[in-house]
């Protein structure tokens, strides 16, 4: 960032203008906060985050229309961003040398949060349906690539591609997932920033699993600003 020169715009950055922080909205959230002495929300919190936030979130996200059904507060983590998100999904779910299947194009940053983690990078070709999930079943029918521990996709408004996933394509990923015992970390930072209809609901809504095979990394700054 420091590197940029005047009066360029840098299509790499995806930092908002600072001229769209709600500043103005937040002032009386927070004078409230300070108001009553309310120290808690300063201090170290629970392993999920900080229980309130959870909670108002959970209810927030069960009221967005682009969500399906009620979204339980237990099934939620804060982090820090999407990426950190990524970043603890990998430490939870992966090893050294395994490997991670991403989009073709795929989101710049992602893969140095997976060389880190020492994971083995497939590209999986993509189309203006998000990533072609028959290419991928084709891909681990031939067995000369290594199968997925995680499938890394950008469902909703894909970065850089804006492509959006189709429902049945969203179903024949989880199809895939469950067949071939991967886990998918759908990325959909962008997902709440629909402008008339609604996308497709989550991955994690086609998630039939007992235990979960879906994890969903979300984030605030995009929707704040």
């Amino acid at each position: 960032m420091l590197s940029r020169s005047e009066g360029v715009i840098d299509l790499a950055w995806g930092h908002p203008s600072d001229r769209l922080h709600p500043l103005v909205a937040l002032k009386p959230a927070v004078d409230e906060v300070f108001a009553r002495g309310d120290i808690a929300a300063l201090q170290y919190s629970g392993y999920q985050g900080y229980g309130p936030l959870i909670q108002s979130l959970a209810g927030f996200l069960s009221d967005e229309p682009c969500y399906t059904g009620p979204i339980k507060s237990e099934n939620l983590y804060i982090g820090y961003g999407a990426s950190h998100g990524l970043d603890v999904a990998c430490t939870l779910f992966a090893r050294a040398g395994d490997t991670v299947w991403v989009e073709e194009p795929s989101y710049y940053l992602v893969r140095q949060v997976l060389i880190d983690h020492g994971l083995n990078i497939v590209g999986v070709p993509t189309d203006e349906r998000g990533m072609d999930v028959v290419a991928a079943a084709l891909m681990l029918e031939r067995g000369d690539i290594p199968s997925p521990t995680l499938v890394y996709v950008i469902p909703t408004y894909h970065n850089p591609m804006g492509t959006v996933m189709p429902t049945d394509r969203r179903e024949a990923l989880f199809d895939l997932a469950e067949k071939s015992d991967f886990l998918v970390a759908s990325d959909e930072a962008y997902h709440l920033l629909h402008y008339g209809e609604p996308p497709p609901p989550p991955m994690a809504a086609y998630d039939r699993s007992d235990d979960g095979r879906v994890i969903s990394l979300g984030s605030f700054s995009k929707i704040l600003a």
